[in-house]
């Protein structure tokens, strides 16, 4: 599914949002971040992009979280805002 990109929540007024639903699959880990965890200014975007992918796995939320912090940022501070929240879709039958 293509989404179109728009303005970050809450920046502008009356603007029309595109709404869409994807399947997580059980077992997946879903992983939302702003962009100051990826961008570094001395190098392309996708060069912070494929650093994150390699990055996650599919694991407990809160491993990923301090993988990711340590992988792409370690002991530099950071330059920029970071938010960073995983997300693991467990079987509600069994609770795994």
């Amino acid at each position: 599914m293509h989404i179109p990109p728009g303005p970050p929540l809450g920046a502008l007024p009356d603007v029309a949002r595109t709404a869409g639903s994807v399947e997580v699959p059980v077992g997946a880990t879903l992983l939302l971040y702003t962009d100051g965890l990826i961008e570094d200014r001395s190098q392309p975007i996708d060069a912070g992009l494929r650093k994150l992918r390699s990055a996650v796995h599919a694991d407990d939320p809160a491993i990923v979280c301090q993988t990711v912090m340590r992988y792409l940022i370690g002991n530099r501070p950071p330059i920029d805002d970071i938010a960073v929240l995983a997300m693991r879709r467990v079987d509600s039958r069994i609770g795994t």
